[in-house]
């Protein structure tokens, strides 16, 4: 399952001074000429509610997620990333036909969203469709020849064929296209280990240490990268993945 998230500022104005604001950013300032669009009140508590709707689906909770993405949509009926959470619970469900109802409704709105073209033609395919589902396909791999995490799925096949050095030149191009997500430098770090480069899989643990968003993902990392910095090179590799 794979996630696509947005980004939001809340900025504040001064009480008597309008032309002093005050801006909540986590990203940095150079990428202020990102396109950038005004939302309103409705519009963040609906994503709020997606946010939880995605949450509870990946714990298996079905019906909460349902009833979470019901509210996002009641929120901001025009905020269609909901429409595709909901069909994406759909599918898990295996309610398909509605989820094919849901999805090419959104794609009405969003004709070229790689996202809901991807969970649309899952959706056809589930009802049989197979003739739509791969025009749908062959129209997303023009939009999309590359699509999200290609390249992190080949470097895992390769090191299950212990095909070390294959994988890691599809994680090192992974991570140029997306050089902050955790995940790609620990995989880069198993490469790297299995291959004998300690000190490079030391660097790249220690990167996804501190790209890690949950606690847990950085605790991980902070205890496999003690444990390395403790490793003798004639030791077996594969104690880096237990």
């Amino acid at each position: 399952m794979y996630f696509m998230s947005g980004h939001v500022n809340l900025a504040f104005q001064h009480r008597f001074d309008k032309s002093v604001t005050y801006t909540i950013d986590f990203m940095p300032a150079v990428n202020d000429g990102l396109f950038t669009q005004p939302i309103s009140q409705e519009t963040v508590l609906a994503m709020f509610m997606n946010n939880r709707a995605a949450e509870a689906m990946v714990r298996g909770q079905l019906d909460d997620a349902y009833w979470r993405i019901r509210q996002a949509v009641k929120l901001d009926p025009q905020f269609r990333s909901a429409y595709n959470t909901l069909g994406v619970i759909y599918l898990r469900h295996g309610d398909t036909a509605r989820a094919e109802q849901v999805l090419h409704y959104v794609l009405q709105g969003e004709p070229n969203n790689p996202r809901i073209l991807s969970n649309y033609a899952e959706a056809l395919r589930g009802l049989g469709r197979t003739s739509e589902a791969q025009a749908v396909q062959a129209r997303l791999a023009v939009l999309e020849p590359v699509p999200p995490f290609y390249w992190f799925v080949q470097g895992q096949a390769a090191l299950h064929r212990g095909d070390f050095m294959k994988a890691r030149e599809m994680f090192l191009k992974e991570i140029d296209r997306d050089p902050d997500y955790h995940e790609f430098h620990y995989a880069l770090a198993v490469a790297d280990f299995s291959l004998n480069r300690l000190d490079e899989a030391r660097a790249e643990l220690a990167l996804a240490m501190s790209d890690a968003v949950k606690r847990s993902d950085h605790d991980l990392y902070a205890a496999k990268l003690d444990k390395l910095k403790t490793w003798r090179a004639t030791a077996a590799p594969a104690s880096l993945v237990q």
